[in-house]
């Protein structure tokens, strides 16, 4: 097995191996999680399916927008394909880094030939550098909003000028990664591989404001239909917890999950989403049971969604095929 990939599997067996400490640190248990899990009403699984699916759309929504302002191109295929892809990419986030998993996959669906792949990956990197301004954003607003205590209405205009300022400022950033790319391309190793790099940064810079903005409004709908799927999640598994808090802490939860201190933020994300639990009213085997089954809940989802998409493609084809028969 490569060396990489084992390291890999054993960096989750230890973030997992995290999650299991959390619980017994915060009095609860693996059964208190599986209970939960089985009582849970099956309306709360539907709800959460149901935003996963608009989540979904609007990612491949979004990566579509990046793709055609960077290549000049369609990407060639449907949005339900685009959709499914999008999906599968959320799927492996649960297990690897988002930027990564969405990268490979998206990578993978694309074929050799011409640049489609490198097309189909820049468009993924900028979307998801996007993202990560966009979670900042947010993270700031809960921030000055929940700990600071100041007026909604302060907090709300600040964050609209942060946005702002992120829409016109996304071409300097970009700038500064093409200037650090070409710094990097005089090492002697890297040049070949960041040639393309260097090509695409430039050509990011190209992108208007417009279309960052309807990025950064896909990418904002994406958020806030997280929030309301842990909105819904918290408000059955943490019910002494103010739920509308703790959902506004999600931006704040993704971006610690961003930051590559385990896979995908395996323990991390569930030990931050326990401290904001518990700050919203939640007592801490509440918190603790409750921030793992938001990873557990979208993960259940997205494998039956994707198992559903798959079905549908096998039985659409058995027909077709049906239909050939002479």
């Amino acid at each position: 097995m490569n060396t990489r990939v084992t390291y890999h599997i054993l960096w989750v067996l230890i973030s997992v191996a995290g999650i299991l400490v959390l619980l017994q640190l915060f009095h609860a248990s693996v059964g208190d999680v599986a209970a939960g899990l089985t009582e849970a009403p099956l309306t709360l699984y539907l709800q959460v399916a149901g935003l996963a699916v608009m989540m979904q759309v609007f990612g491949a929504l979004k990566w579509r927008v990046a793709h055609t302002a960077l290549t000049k191109s369609e990407t060639g295929r449907s949005l339900w394909s685009l959709t499914e892809i999008t999906t599968l990419g959320s799927l492996g986030s649960q297990f690897l880094p988002a930027q990564l998993s969405h990268l490979m996959v998206r990578w993978f669906y694309f074929p050799k030939a011409g640049s489609q792949r490198v097309g189909a990956a820049s468009s993924t990197l900028y979307e998801q550098f996007c993202d990560l301004i966009l979670f900042a954003v947010f993270s700031a607003v809960f921030l000055l909003w929940f700990w600071l205590g100041l007026p909604l209405g302060v907090i709300l205009l600040l964050g609209l000028m942060m946005l702002l300022f992120s829409c016109t400022a996304l071409n300097i950033a970009v700038g500064l990664i093409e200037q650090v790319i070409r710094a990097l391309g005089r090492i002697g190793p890297l040049s070949g591989a960041l040639v393309k790099a260097e090509a695409l940064a430039a050509q990011s810079r190209d992108i208007s404001p417009w279309t960052n903005v309807r990025i950064f409004l896909l990418s904002g709908a994406i958020i806030f239909i997280r929030a309301a799927q842990a909105y819904l999640i918290v408000r059955i598994f943490a019910q002494d917890a103010n739920a509308l808090i703790a959902a506004a802490a999600f931006p704040v939860t993704g971006l610690i999950a961003a930051i590559p201190i385990s896979p995908a933020g395996l323990g991390v994300t569930e030990l931050s989403w326990s401290v904001f639990l518990i700050a919203a009213g939640a007592d801490a085997p509440a918190a603790a049971i409750t921030a793992v089954s938001i990873r557990l809940i979208n993960l259940i989802v997205l494998i039956a969604l994707l198992g559903l998409s798959f079905a549908l493609h096998f039985t659409a084809r058995v027909l077709d095929l049906t239909r050939n028969e002479p």
